[in-house]
């Protein structure tokens, strides 16, 4: 688990990325923000309104108490303010319908995948999309939104030559992609099969959470999230230190697993062009 570090050095980093601790702050006050109070019923289920009831001053000299109730207006839908948290200009969270937005922009047209998204100077040659947040402060809005994080998966030769492997863990996630003012699209539609031309599987990927690791002797004492080191942010192939795992695992390796998944160029604007990633509870678990 994310936690703090045995102690402080110089250079060193946090052993919690000062995101989730912003994220755990900012949790706790959102989980405190009182709605918006909705219109109380009478006995005969009706919502009282001000209308509704005698002013005091006809108490003595009103109407008498035969006289005929004024009609109560007929009750409406009072609609709850959703509780939204922007972390930064180009991360944004809503807390109740379980979304996290990010800006960033397409990083590939063409070519083979290995990722959905990787931190800016890492992996571009081989991921669709580059956030403008760092990969502990998305792992920091997926606490927010309300999602629980689980661990990568993980795959490794046996003594026989053959592939074993542990699959990834955690809450799923429904990731999309909206590019300019495009309405959000499944990230499957942006990715294809290069033998067959299939589109890449439909279903969730699953929030892994990345892990925390001794830091290399550059950084001094203490530990660091691997995914802000590696910049593994949503992953297709497993790398094991992903933000978002794809579901299943498939070996990083040629010689485990032959590279399939390459952009779907026809839906690609060119590299550079603004978009914004949507991570969400899939339908079924999703607020209205």
């Amino acid at each position: 688990m994310l936690g703090r570090g045995r102690r402080r050095a110089r250079r060193s980093c946090s052993r919690v990325p000062p995101a989730v601790l912003i994220a755990s702050t900012v949790l706790a006050s959102v989980a405190c923000q009182p709605k918006p109070a909705e219109p109380t019923s009478s006995a005969g289920g009706s919502f009282e309104s001000p209308s509704a009831r005698a002013p005091d001053s006809q108490s003595s000299s009103g109407p008498s108490s035969d006289a005929p109730a004024p009609t109560a207006p007929t009750p409406t839908a009072t609609a709850t303010a959703p509780r939204r948290v922007v972390l930064s200009p180009s991360l944004r969270v809503d807390v109740d319908r379980g979304e996290v937005e990010v800006d960033g922009i397409v990083s590939l047209d063409a070519g083979y995948l290995e990722q959905v998204a990787c931190r800016r100077g890492t992996r571009e040659h081989e991921s669709l999309f580059v956030p403008d947040a760092m990969p502990s402060a998305i792992h920091a809005a997926l606490l927010l939104a309300g999602f629980t994080p689980g661990r990568p998966g993980s795959w490794r030769w046996n003594e026989r030559r053959e592939v074993e492997f542990d699959a990834p863990s955690g809450d799923p996630v429904e990731v999309l992609l909206r590019i300019g003012d495009e309405a959000p699209r499944p990230v499957r539609e942006f990715i294809r099969d290069a033998r067959s031309g299939e589109l890449f599987p439909a279903g969730p990927f699953v929030f892994a959470g990345s892990l925390e690791r001794e830091n290399p002797p550059s950084l001094g004492e203490g530990t660091h999230y691997l995914a802000d080191w590696s910049g593994s942010v949503i992953g297709i192939v497993t790398f094991g230190d992903e933000v978002v795992a794809w579901r299943e695992v498939i070996p990083d390796s040629a010689d485990a697993a032959e590279p399939v998944w390459i952009t779907r160029s026809s839906e690609l604007p060119p590299p550079g062009t603004r978009a914004t990633l949507v991570l969400r509870r899939p339908a079924s678990g999703r607020a209205p």
